[in-house]
Parts: C-alpha cells; structure tokens; sequence
C-alpha cells in the first residue's frame, strides 16, 4: 500500500512529537528567558523520544536535524537546510559509520533529500485558494517528493512500486497525527476516568481506520509494481537523473540537458544488455536451502523450479530466499515438485533424473537404499545427494556414473560425513552447499 515508510517508527513521527511540545511548551515565549528554556525542553523531549524507540537510523537522522535547528535558533544563526541535512548525516556516521550501510539510514535521507528537492517547486506549481484543499495538496505533494528521493533504494532492496501511495499517505499521514497526539494525551490523562474512555476509544478507532484503510488500499487491483530490478548501478544513475532534472527545470540550467539524455541513454543501454544477456542465459543451480532441496533449470527467461516436499508446503519462505536471485535473472515464479515428472521441449525430468541442454543430473528423492547392477549405467553430470539419505556412493554408482557430487544443505550431518569421507576414498569431487551457499554452471 505504500505506507512502511509512515507505519515504522520514522522521522515524520519526530517531527510530530517536536509539533506537540513545541504547543504545549508555547506558553514559555511569554517570559524574559522562556525561549531558551523552551528550546531546551524541546531538545531533551526529542531526544527522550528517539530513545524511548531504540535511536533507528531515521529517528536519529530527524532528531539530531530538529536539535541542529534548535541549535541555529538559540544561537541566532541562518542555517542552509542541505547543510543541517549533511551537518546530522555527518554527526551521526562519526558515531557508527557502519550506518551508512543500513537500509533505514538510506531511505531516511534519500526521501529527506527528495523533500528538500522537490517540495517547494512541486507545492508551487498549483493553487488552489482553499486553505483545505492546498493543505491536502501540501501533503500530497510531500509525499510525491519523498518518492522520488526513496523510489530508486526502495526498489533496490524490496524489488517494488506502490501503484497507490499518495492515496494511502493522504489518509495515513492525517491519522498519524491523531494516534500519536492522543496516544502521548492518553498516557498523560489515563488516570483520569472519563478523559482515560474517551481518549482510549479515540486512540483505538483511529488505529482501527488506518488498518481498515491500508488494508483496503493494498487490495485494490494492481496495487504494486513487483519484481523491480535496481542494481546500484541503475540506483546511481537514477539519483544523477533526478539531479540533473532539477537543475535544468528549477535551476533552468542548460547545461544539465546533455549529461541528462547520457543518463537516460545509459538507463536504456543497461536494460538492452540484461536482456540480451536473459535471452541467452542457460544456467544449472542448485540453492543451498536450509533442511530443503531446491534444483533450478534455467533456458532465456523460462525455468524450471524443482523443489523437494517439504519446500513446496512452504513456498513463501522458499520465494522469499530466492527471490533476489530470480529478480536479477528476469524469471518469472515456477514451481514444481521433485516427485512428479516433467518434460517439454526445454527440461526433461523423471523420477530423479534430469536434462537440460547437454547437462544431466540425477537427484535421489524416493530413500532408496540399494541400486541394481547395470552393463551401460546411465551417465549424468552431477550426482545431487538430498534428504531422505539412505544410500551410499558406492551403491549409487553400480547403476549411475557420474563425474561431480553435490551435497544439498538438506542432507543430515551424519549422512554429510559419510558421504565426504566415501567421496574422498574414491577420489572424486564434491561440493558442500552448506560452504558455497549455491552450485550454479552455465550448461551448453
């Protein structure tokens, strides 16, 4: 529904808490010194908060923005909001520079960034001589500006587009206000019987429409973009392009038009080659998946997902390890069990045995623990040891020939051992999932 960035404990609910105390605290303006005062209430309330949440990376970021501010105010300084924007970035990365690697961190200035960007341009540009109406317009257009700064991370790391965010932010980013403002007066008066009811029914029906209201929105039809592929290469140039943008149409500087059209023709020169390179990609990988086994047969942009029992009973928690991997290869959700045959003009699969292109394998899924003798034994490429393990090497091989062994990380300990110190004694080679995290081969 496009509302995580609102739902999560976040900077805007800083800025909320710095709004309350900051009325609340107004009747300090009054006296010789109440200003300073008030400052400084402000800062520690702010600062209580972010620890009351656990110091995240985008309540630290807002709150040590509002104290740079506050700062600039009690000391009678101008300040630049890019500078105090940089100024806590900076302040926070000199306490823990591994912050800058965390997902939180990121989206927090990526969409302050677009904010400061975008915001005032975007309001601008329409009027609307309601004082309502230009305030919804005001959020709306807050919204779209944080978007555009996050969007490009945000399909980085979760691979999707909300389709309906400025409707659901409309009605989260009003509701947010009313659920923290009579959440923080419910704590304050719950002693109180009658204003304890009233504020409780308040802060429990306004919790209850926004659920109501993300719910439904999320149902709606075509309510994300999935699937969304953004390497940090594509994330860069997009953050250049929405610089270049603004300062050819705010700035209306000329000059960004030609390193503009190179980032676009990069952008497109990108998805020209990962198409190409979709279009010819013939892969054989096997997925270390813990206590599961999990066989993908790749030709162009179609595939075949072989998975064990108990994997295929839980595809979400399988789609959700391989997802990252099946985004950045183009292919589409396929899913199969290793239990039933296969066969088209692409894969061929039965009863363990499978082919793609030039390559075989054979992946035990039935436990059998003895193998007849044969004068032509069928000759795979890989041998893929998966759970049940009933069998060994030797009897394996009486009936199969095969030149690499692949050691699923569903196979037991025990049956591991074995199998390695056989393999071993046999001189021949195998891969142990459980080190490589996957076996993936290009196939003729």
């Amino acid at each position: 529904a496009g509302a995580v960035h609102i739902l999560c404990v976040s900077g805007m609910h800083v800025g909320i808490v710095y709004l309350i105390l900051s009325l609340l605290f107004s009747f300090l303006l009054r006296f010789k010194h109440g200003k300073n005062l008030r400052n400084l209430l402000l800062l520690l309330g702010i600062w209580a908060y972010a620890l009351l949440t656990g110091l995240s990376p985008s309540v630290s970021r807002a709150a040590s923005m509002l104290s740079l501010f506050i700062a600039a105010d009690i000391l009678g300084r101008s300040y630049d909001r890019f500078n105090i924007l940089a100024a806590s970035a900076f302040l926070l990365l000199a306490v823990n520079p591994l912050m800058l690697f965390d997902v939180g961190f990121q989206l927090s200035y990526a969409a302050v960034s677009g904010i400061l960007l975008f915001y005032f341009p975007l309001y601008r540009t329409v009027w609307l001589g309601n004082k309502i109406l230009q305030t919804v317009w005001a959020a709306l257009a807050v919204s779209a500006s944080a978007q555009l700064g996050a969007f490009a991370i945000a399909a980085h790391y979760f691979h999707q587009f909300p389709v309906y965010f400025l409707l659901t932010n409309l009605a989260v980013f009003s509701l947010s206000y009313i659920i923290i403002f009579s959440g923080l007066a419910f704590l304050a008066l719950s002693w109180i019987p009658v204003a304890g009811v009233l504020l409780s029914k308040l802060l429990g029906g306004s919790v209850n429409l926004l659920i109501f209201i993300v719910r439904h929105v999320a149902a709606l039809p075509n309510a994300a973009v999935y699937d969304l592929y953004f390497p940090w290469f594509k994330v860069i140039l997009i953050f250049a392009l929405l610089f270049l943008a603004y300062s050819f149409f705010i700035q209306k500087n000329l000059h960004a038009v030609l390193p503009g059209l190179a980032v676009i023709v990069l952008l497109f020169a990108s998805y020209t080659v990962r198409h190409i390179r979709q279009i010819r990609q013939q892969k054989f990988i096997v997925y270390a998946l813990r206590h599961n086994t999990a066989i993908d047969l790749i030709r162009g942009k179609k595939h075949l997902l072989l998975l064990d029992t108990a994997a295929y009973h839980h595809l979400e928690k399988v789609d959700y390890s391989l997802k990252e991997n099946r985004i950045a290869l183009g292919l589409p959700q396929s899913r199969h069990r290793l239990t039933e045959p296969y066969l088209d003009n692409r894969f061929y699969y039965r009863s363990g045995f499978g082919k793609a292109g030039n390559l075989r394998f054979y992946a035990p899924v039935s436990g059998e623990k003895y193998y007849p003798v044969l004068s032509q034994k069928v000759k795979v490429d890989y041998l893929i040891c998966t759970s049940p393990w009933k069998t060994s090497l030797s009897q394996i091989s009486r009936t199969v020939s095969f030149r690499k062994v692949i050691l699923t990380a569903s196979l037991p300990r025990w049956a591991k051992r074995k199998t390695i110190k056989e393999a071993t004694k046999l001189n021949i080679n195998y891969i142990d999932l459980k080190k490589t995290n996957a076996f993936a081969v290009d196939y003729p």
